[in-house]
């Protein structure tokens, strides 16, 4: 990957607002997301949310934590998988994405929001390399708040 290629990624990964409803692609699933898993497939300047299970939480040598998502509960094939990554700039801005609450969060069903992005690197046994990072909300079943509050314009509308 070149220097320009690197600062590109790297940008994309430190984003610091918050998407509008206006940025959230509203025909992005878990399922869509493991369905169209390839380069181009989505729009890295959209947003998204998504529904589904906390399967594992675990903080990267970067300092951002790894949320590992599936349809279902316990799910064992790792192909049925997606990473949504909570960054350190997130985790300092908002109370709730302490080390504490995140590590909470395995087999909790969740809605996630946040910014697509495509991970070029190849490290990790998923079933799409398309992520959401950074995440900039979380919320329990129930949709009850676990990160921002609703005056930061996230979004927060129920199913």
């Amino acid at each position: 990957m070149s220097s320009t290629q690197s600062a590109k990624v790297q940008a994309l990964k430190d984003r610091r607002s918050a998407p509008n409803s206006s940025d959230v692609d509203t025909s992005v699933t878990l399922q869509s997301l493991l369905d169209k898993n390839q380069p181009g497939d989505w729009a890295e300047t959209k947003a998204a949310v998504i529904e589904g299970y906390v399967q594992r939480t675990a903080k990267k040598m970067d300092g951002d934590y790894h949320i590992v998502i599936a349809n279902a509960a316990n799910e064992s094939d790792r192909n049925k998988e997606m990473i949504v990554e909570v960054t350190q700039y997130w985790q300092s801005a908002v109370r709730d994405f302490s080390e504490d609450k995140l590590l909470q969060l395995s087999g909790k069903r969740v809605r996630v929001t946040g910014w697509l992005f495509f991970d070029p690197n190849e490290e990790h046994q998923r079933g799409t390399r398309w992520e959401l990072h950074p995440v900039t909300d979380i919320r329990l079943a129930g949709w009850r708040s676990f990160g921002l509050p609703p005056s930061t314009g996230n979004i927060h509308s129920p199913l």
